[in-house]
Parts: structure tokens; sequence; C-alpha cells
């Protein structure tokens, strides 16, 4: 079991390969404006009360409240785009193409 560590999010591997990584992230912080250079992920919501902002290409910007209706449902993050997460606490999967775990490719803003 391999554990991550970003500011105040832990994020354990619960499975890999070399086309896909899964973690469980526990925040127990807002998670600032960030990258994760070339690597497409799908975030599943499994527990909190947050707000996650991404921003498309063209410059908007899009969010999704997650409470108890949005636990379990996924969304994506496209590779390279900036996103982030305000308020805690939230716990989530992160299952993303790289095979790299999520913390080895964040990229600060």
């Amino acid at each position: 079991m391999t554990l991550h560590r970003v500011a105040n999010c832990f994020g354990v591997t619960l499975w890999r390969s070399p086309r896909r990584h899964i973690e469980l992230w526990f925040c127990f912080s807002p998670v600032p404006p960030h990258t994760h250079p070339g690597q497409n992920a799908e975030i599943v919501p499994l527990f909190g009360w947050s707000t996650f902002y991404r921003v498309v290409p063209s410059g908007e910007q899009q969010s999704i409240r997650i409470n108890p209706l949005r636990w379990f449902r996924s969304f994506s993050i496209p590779a390279d785009w900036v996103h982030w997460f305000s308020g805690t606490p939230l716990v989530f999967l992160n299952i993303n193409d790289s095979g790299v775990s999520a913390g080895e490719r964040f990229s600060a803003q």
C-alpha cells in the first residue's frame, strides 16, 4: 500500500496497473488550484461537503456542489485542466489513466 500526501490530503493506492491507478483520498482542508499533467481522471465523491471547480480550455469556470446527493456519482477531470476543491472534509476515489498517483503528478497553479 502506497501513501501520498498533498497539503492536508492523504491518498492511498487501492490498485494500479500500467494504464490505471485507483486511489482513495482524504482531504481535511481546501485543495488549491492545480493540474495533473497528462492525466485524465474520474472523481467519485464518497463523503463530504465541498464545491469542486474546474476551468475548461475556453476559460469558463464550472462548479459541482458535493453533498450527499452527489456521493457515488463520478465526474471527469481531463488532463491538464485546472481544478480545485473548497470546503472539507472530503473523501473521494481518484481513478486515472496514467498508472501513476495523482499526488505524484500534482502541479500547483
